[in-house]
């Protein structure tokens, strides 16, 4: 296969005509791609700012303040902060529709813990920054850096580019939900960043998990749960409704009450044609250009997952970004760091500028 480090092509159409990019050649690509390169000691202690900071599932505020802050000070328009609280800001363009952007604001729960009892900021080693928060607000950073990029190298895009950091993607993609729901009639798309695209999802994988609880028995009360997955969510409707049956008929048999609780229902979709989109092959594209041959999946469980399950094309960034997250350990490899913000900047630069 053709080795894409050097140069990447593109086609990208505009106003029906085909028109060759070359990312080598182009002095705006090449600028925002050098100015990201030597942003990386001042993205380092970005990441110790923001990932420093307490952050479990519903209990965001502190960093969404932060990040709201750092929004601000690189030059974003209309940031403000919303009920998730996700932060949301905006590089305006020449239409109301929308290319959104989306990292996540919260950590699991034994991050918090984790971050309490170690009791220092994490730190910089060996290209590393270590220390419990950094993992997944490395993705917020390297958003970030990528919209202050676009700013830097005076692009001017078509799309308004929508960048949100959201809350709450732990506990039932919350905070995507009601970004969503604010942006789905303009978007046309979104991009949930949670790496440096050495894998790329373009469909979601339904997850339904529910609660079954089980009263008047001994003891008093129990309860069990049951994970049911799909591509497709007729089939975990049809499963459901099979279970709902089932537990009515034991009730019924053994005189004990079962109900059935959502615990977590993460939507699921395809999107047809989706692998063969501008948005994907775009990726695939910028990917090899970073030096690397993606892994492409159909099967995505993230933010992504919302867009995608109500008919919204989305592409998620998977990939490298460090390692030990949920551990004392923790810590986010600053050069994926670097090269997430790489890709978000490409996909913004070629996608946005129609």
């Amino acid at each position: 296969m053709r080795n894409f480090s050097l140069v990447l092509l593109l086609f990208i159409c505009i106003s029906g005509n085909a028109q060759m990019i070359d990312i080598s050649q182009s002095p705006t690509l090449q600028k925002g791609l050098t100015w990201i390169e030597n942003q990386k000691p001042i993205s380092a202690e970005s990441l110790i700012k923001i990932g420093g900071i307490i952050s479990p599932s519903g209990q965001e505020q502190e960093r969404a303040e932060a990040v709201m802050k750092e929004m601000k000070r690189i030059g974003l328009q209309e940031v403000r902060m919303d009920s998730g609280p996700n932060v949301i800001g905006i590089i305006p363009g020449q239409s109301a529709e929308q290319l959104v952007f989306v990292s996540t604001l919260d950590d699991l729960a034994g991050v918090a813990e984790h971050q309490k009892a170690v009791n220092k900021q994490p730190y910089i080693a060996d290209g590393k920054v270590i220390g419990p928060g950094t993992n997944t607000s490395s993705i917020t950073v390297s958003m970030l850096l990528a919209a202050e990029a676009i700013l830097e190298t005076g692009i001017k895009p078509h799309y308004t580019l929508v960048f949100a950091s959201v809350a709450q993607e732990e506990t039932g993609l919350q905070g995507m939900k009601l970004l969503y729901d604010e942006f789905k009639n303009d978007a046309i798309a979104f991009v949930d960043i949670l790496g440096d695209g050495r894998s790329l999802s373009y469909g979601a994988l339904g997850i339904h998990w529910w609660k079954i609880n089980v009263l008047n028995h001994k003891p008093e009360q129990g309860w069990f749960s049951i994970d049911i997955r799909s591509l497709d969510g007729s089939v975990i409707a049809e499963i459901e409704t099979a279970v709902a049956s089932l537990i009515a008929q034991v009730g019924e048999e053994t005189g004990v009450t079962l109900k059935m609780e959502p615990f977590q229902l993460t939507p699921g979709g395809q999107i047809p044609g989706a692998l063969e989109s501008e948005l994907v092959t775009t990726g695939i594209s910028i990917s090899q250009f970073l030096g690397y041959e993606p892994s492409l999946s159909n099967r995505g469980s993230s933010n992504l997952n919302v867009a995608i399950s109500q008919g919204t094309p989305a592409l998620g960034l998977g990939g490298e970004r460090g390692g030990r997250r949920g551990f004392a350990d923790e810590w986010a490899d600053i050069e994926s760091m670097n090269k997430s913000a790489k890709h978000v900047f490409l996909l913004a630069a070629l996608l946005g500028t129609r």
